[in-house]
């Protein structure tokens, strides 16, 4: 089976992250995988090039671009693509209207929305006219299902939920609970070089009604490895940590034990703290520390964002913004 990937481009972030993954998992699965650009190649496309992926880039025009439903019909019929999958609302845009000429089947995933997200409604003019020519449409949460619903207009009995997610281990013994029956005991095997951090929770998931049953691990911030861990810590903690040796994850980690007791010293100062590439160099963000009775951190809140995304003139807001949601805590 031949399938082609539609997509924005391929910078680093997070859905873009999720499709390289996506496309080297059906690759292994024995499928011919393409990717389609509208836009940008991006550093991730770079990669996938190099593993000798097939990929396009359509250089879409400014404001509607006419002649891209007929690019992408050229590259399907070129191909011989059995199934295109759009991911996010454009390359859905550009890829039924490629239908219209390709018939060929089109799955359609929404992995997140706009801000400030509001009805268009020549949008939902061209979703009622659309979307019925959609094979699928799945989403990656109950909130981008309901705004597919509520903004755009699409059915929700067409609608699946399908969470993003990457295996990391799996289960290797489940049990149900002796002293609570309504509780279930699983016991996983993790790849090593997985990080789960201390905020990180697991829940039991499934795929829909009749879908596979798996573990589903989030809430872990991309700060709480770093700076995050002291900022309302004890002092002898601090120091032990400083001792044992602070772990280099890129050039931007701090690992003097000066500069960490400084750092700390402007994170309580200024209520947040600001991770500029320090755990991951495409990774950025800020975040706040809860802090309980004792004065000990317990938990964090964070925005974390794609390095290329956050601008050195937002970090005062967004750290005002994660400090005044702790403090409502």
């Amino acid at each position: 089976m031949n399938l082609l990937l539609l997509v924005h481009g391929l910078p680093i972030g997070g859905t873009e992250v999720m499709v390289c993954h996506l496309a080297r998992w059906l690759r292994r699965g024995g499928l011919r995988v393409s990717i389609g650009c509208l836009d940008e190649l991006g550093e991730l496309g770079r990669q996938l090039i190099a593993e000798d992926f097939a990929v396009e880039v359509y250089h879409r025009r400014p404001g509607f671009d006419g002649h891209l439903p007929l690019k992408i019909a050229r590259t399907v019929r070129r191909l011989a693509i059995d199934v295109v999958h759009a991911h996010q609302y454009t390359p859905f845009f550009y890829g039924v209207l490629s239908k219209v000429v390709t018939r060929t089947p089109l799955v359609f995933t929404e992995h997140g929305r706009e801000h400030p997200d509001y009805p268009r409604l020549r949008r939902r003019a061209f979703n009622a006219c659309f979307s019925p020519l959609t094979d699928r449409v799945t989403t990656v949460s109950r909130a981008v299902r309901d705004a597919l619903v509520r903004i755009e207009g699409f059915s929700a009995s067409r609608i699946e939920v399908i969470y993003n997610g990457i295996d990391i281990g799996h289960a290797y013994d489940v049990a149900i609970d002796d002293a609570d029956p309504k509780r279930v005991i699983v016991t996983l095997q993790i790849d090593p070089k997985a990080k789960i951090h201390v905020d990180s929770v697991a829940t039991l998931e499934s795929q829909g009604l009749t879908g596979a049953i798996y573990v589903e691990i989030e809430g872990g911030t991309a700060t709480s490895d770093d700076t995050m861990r002291g900022s309302g810590t004890d002092p002898a903690e601090i120091e032990q940590v400083i001792e044992a040796g602070l772990e280099n994850y890129t050039e931007h980690t701090i690992v003097d034990g000066a500069a960490l007791r400084k750092e700390l010293e402007t994170i309580r100062e200024i209520g947040y703290s600001v991770n500029s590439g320090e755990w991951r160099t495409e990774i950025s963000g800020v975040a706040a520390a809860v802090i309980d009775a004792d004065g000990l951190a317990r938990a964090a809140i964070s925005v974390a964002v794609p390095a290329h995304r956050l601008r050195e003139s937002d970090i005062p807001a967004l750290g005002r913004l994660v400090h005044d949601a702790v403090e409502r805590i």
